[in-house]
């Protein structure tokens, strides 16, 4: 029966205990986690707290907002007995917070969040600032820098907690009974002045082992069947003998806590806790010790012990989730950071690799075959070492390989061999059928010279190394100067990021004209974007629109595109020139975005621009699919009168026979196509073929990349109706733009 004055959890479980299981399972999921009483209030040291929530616990508004999303997960947790999940208000992201019962009573909550699904709210995240009184733009910061997970994950996450949850509940449950029937036994002894015989006869009606001692002697005075049975004692005769000569030992045992039992005086104390675990029962016994007053009024020490082997398995289960990949059966992430710590030498080394081309085989087999194409990876590394190198599974298809005591030189030929070996099939059964499967490999190596203090310092480790081994075809040692340029790299995005979000600082547009080829007129402009870092400088467009691309920024950098060239078209008054056209380039992820024709339609009904006057550029390559989802798009533009351009046509992964089914107006050849042009024939017969087939489809042919008054002639001559080329303009800075107005009229 629990105790009424039982309120909270830690009121029955150590709260170290408790912070222990919390860190273990934050260290797992990667996001903040943390331990709330029934009221709400945080009653742990908060794991992985995450930059976002720290501006909020610094300030008094801030927690009293946090307080409020608490107390509305634990009334769903008090009401359903079920883990609850809501929206934070405060920042528009997931948050939730599983329950902790105990024989019915409600004692807490785990919290975890927040946890980053989906886009991020700005205004929402805005709003709060302003209302905790700290920097906008530092929360957008903090808030963009949480990682995002799946919904999957999210899922799996809770089941892990709640499982958590039911292991440290019925330790408490364990807890609870042991505590009691110490206090019941140690009442007893001390209220005991009658018969001996009445607490033998007691200590044996219990499950829990006991046994008594003199104190200074360690004479046995009295113990339970269940003592004697581990003991080997089969006599209730104890005269002469000692507890710890039962134990094979000439006096008290070294790990005894006697000394701890009684103060400066010789009066006790209270009892000591201990675990040990007894090989020669195979038994894990968790034993209370304690001095007492006895009858005779001698000191003796009075233990009772109870079997946990079970509670220890389960710790040790715990653990080895914590530790190791449930899938290919080896140590992972947070297993290698801490033998790094442990293990690691002057010469130490970590190998990282990861598998290429997994996604395809998982889409072309299955997930299924990509599964036991890793498990075949890792059983042949285990046997390729003979089990005496571990090999870490740092996340999806990233790998590392902790070597110490090894020379540079043994390294990179082990580290060779192990490339070598992808460079053969991997045999993988699908459903009884042999399968030989072909993947690629990129490696890197460092020294590990510094420790790795958490999970996400190796994980960015891990990226850094592998980022330096993307195309090479060997294992590559990462050393000082690929180190700086990965730095360079991370502040290069760091910047970017900040840019954007601080309403695209450093961002500007230059122009080039579109010439008529025959009459030399300027007839339209591309809006061409430019970045100039307030950090690390101008930075090169073909850089900074890939790195946006991955970062998944190019949607917020191509909406400012087309709303500045807009806005500035109409300030000028071009668009009021017959055929006149403004062109923006699209990238291929906006083509994917569903807000994109939403946004278009907003810029030009804000500024009552002309849908005729817009050509927007598709530039031709690998990146950019024809689907059907994309075609869609593309049709919806042109039918509200959008013109769309085909960009660099002839490099990419077009043919002619894909112009028939594009909604597109306007062809435009890439610049390779005029370089050299006055002395190649082909290229002149090539573009020719180019502009004619254009025509024939009804198509306006742009020339792009002409630089001298003999490459304008040749074009003319082979029918492109319009020019763009450094021989005209190059691009031009709005100020530049402005002198040269009068060329369009």
């Amino acid at each position: 029966m629990l105790d009424q004055n039982v309120n909270v959890i830690t009121d029955i479980i150590d709260m170290e205990y408790l912070q222990t299981v919390q860190d273990s399972l934050g260290r797992i999921v990667g996001i903040t986690t943390a331990l709330l009483d029934p009221n709400g209030v945080p009653i742990s040291r908060p794991t992985n707290l995450h930059a976002f929530c720290a501006m909020m616990q610094a300030s008094d508004t801030g927690v009293q907002m946090c307080m409020k999303t608490n107390g509305k997960l634990i009334e769903i947790n008090k009401e359903t007995r079920e883990p609850s999940i809501v929206l934070c208000p405060n920042s528009g992201l997931m948050t939730a917070a599983v329950p902790i019962f105990f024989e019915d009573k409600y004692l807490g909550s785990w919290l975890i969040g927040q946890i980053r699904m989906e886009n991020i709210d700005f205004d929402l995240i805005e709003n709060t600032a302003e209302k905790a009184g700290f920097s906008k733009e530092e929360a957008k910061k903090n808030i963009s820098m949480l990682p995002v997970i799946s919904d999957e994950e999210f899922r799996n996450i809770l089941n892990f907690l709640v499982t958590t949850t039911k292991t440290v509940t019925d330790l408490a449950a364990l807890n609870t009974t042991l505590n009691k029937q110490n206090k019941e036994l140690a009442q007893f002894a001390e209220n005991l002045d009658a018969s001996l015989a009445a607490f033998k006869e007691f200590i044996n009606l219990t499950d829990i082992g006991t046994y008594l001692v003199d104190y200074e002697t360690g004479e046995l005075l009295m113990a339970s069947s269940m003592y004697k049975e581990l003991a080997g004692i089969d006599t209730d005769d104890f005269s002469g003998n000692t507890c710890y000569s039962y134990m094979g030992c000439d006096d008290f045992c070294p790990y005894c806590p006697k000394e701890q039992l009684v103060d400066e005086n010789g009066e006790p104390t209270g009892p000591v806790v201990w675990e040990r675990y007894n090989d020669a029962v195979d038994m894990w016994l968790s034993i209370t010790s304690r001095a007492l007053k006895w009858i005779d009024g001698r000191t003796v020490m009075m233990t009772t012990f109870v079997n946990i082997t079970e509670r220890k398995k389960e710790e040790e289960r715990i653990a080895y989730l914590a530790y190791n990949d449930q899938l290919l059966n080896i140590p992972n992430a947070l297993k290698l950071s801490l033998d790094i710590k442990e293990k690691c030498s002057e010469h130490c080394y970590l190998i990282f690799f990861d598998v290429k081309g997994l996604k395809n085989i998982n889409n072309v087999y299955g997930r299924t075959a990509g599964d036991k194409l890793l498990k075949s990876i890792a059983d042949w590394f285990r046997e390729f070492v003979q089990g005496t190198i571990p090999l870490y599974r740092v996340s999806g298809d990233e790998f590392a390989i902790l070597v110490a005591d090894k020379e540079d030189h043994e390294v990179m030929e082990f580290a060779s061999d192990i490339f070598a070996r992808f460079e053969s099939p991997w045999t993988v059964d699908m459903s009884g059928i042999k399968q030989h499967i072909y993947a690629g490999i990129q490696m890197g190596i460092i020294q590990a010279k510094e420790p790795v203090d958490s999970h996400s310092t190796l994980i960015n480790l891990t990226e850094k190394v592998l980022s330096f081994a993307r195309d090479a075809n060997m294992p590559i040692l990462f050393d000082e100067e690929m180190d700086r340029k990965f730095q360079d790299h991370m502040n290069l995005i760091v910047s970017l990021k900040a840019c954007v979000l601080n309403q695209m600082e450093g961002f500007s547009l230059n122009y080039q004209p579109v010439v008529d080829a025959f009459t030399g007129k300027w007839i339209g402009m591309e809006a061409l974007c430019r970045w100039n870092s307030p950090d690390v400088g101008n930075i090169p467009p073909n850089i900074f629109i890939d790195e946006a691309e991955k970062l998944g920024i190019i949607s917020a950098i191509g909406s400012w595109v087309l709303e500045e060239a807009i806005s500035q078209t109409k300030i000028w008054k071009l668009h009021e020139i017959e055929n006149f056209t403004l062109s923006v380039n699209l990238s291929p992820i906006q083509l994917r975005d569903k807000e994109l024709i939403t946004d278009i339609h907003r810029i030009l009904k804000r500024y009552n621009y002309p849908a005729n006057r817009l050509s927007l550029e598709i530039t031709e390559s690998a990146e950019v699919q024809f689907d059907d989802i994309t075609l869609k798009l593309l049709n919806s533009l042109k039918e509200a009168g959008i013109q769309l351009s085909l960009d660099d046509f002839g490099t990419g992964y077009g043919s002619f026979s894909n112009l028939k089914s594009l909604p597109i107006s306007i062809l435009k050849t890439d610049r390779s196509f005029i370089k050299g042009i006055e002395e190649d024939e082909y290229l002149r017969h090539t573009l020719r073929t180019m502009v004619d087939f254009a025509h024939f489809a009804g198509l306006i042919v742009v020339a792009e990349g002409v630089e001298t008054a003999n490459q304008h002639e040749i074009v003319r001559r082979n029918g492109a109706n319009y020019i763009q080329g450094f021989y005209f303009s190059k691009p031009l800075t709005k100020e530049d733009l402005e002198k040269n107005l009068y060329r369009f009229r």
